[in-house]
């Protein structure tokens, strides 16, 4: 039996996994699921792989690691080193996306 804590956590996560699904089908737009294990994979993977992409980015932006590229705190090379960076995830990321969706 849940009691009173356990209901709103999970409500919170719920709701959360669902606002995290949505990100994640608004980033792959227009290439959504066309099969219903699509869509499960969709659900399942989405909010795993988002928060993932986003602790790579903070990684990366972080200015510890900013620091070893250029040590000025606003630098034109730290932001190229950080996209192209980014930009290798996110060419990982879809060319996965792209595999599921098949």
């Amino acid at each position: 039996m849940a009691n009173k804590r356990t209901v709103p956590i999970l409500a919170g996560l719920t709701l959360s996994w669902m606002v995290l699904t949505v990100l994640s089908l608004l980033d792959i737009f227009p290439h959504y699921p066309h099969s219903i294990a699509g869509w499960a994979l969709l659900i399942a993977l989405a909010p795993p792989v988002y928060l993932i992409a986003e602790c790579i980015g903070s990684w990366i932006f972080s200015k510890e690691h900013g620091m070893r590229v250029s040590g000025t705190n606003f630098s034109i090379l730290r932001i190229i080193v950080g996209t192209l960076v980014m930009a290798i995830v996110m060419a990982v990321v879809l060319w996965i996306a792209n595999a599921l969706m098949r």
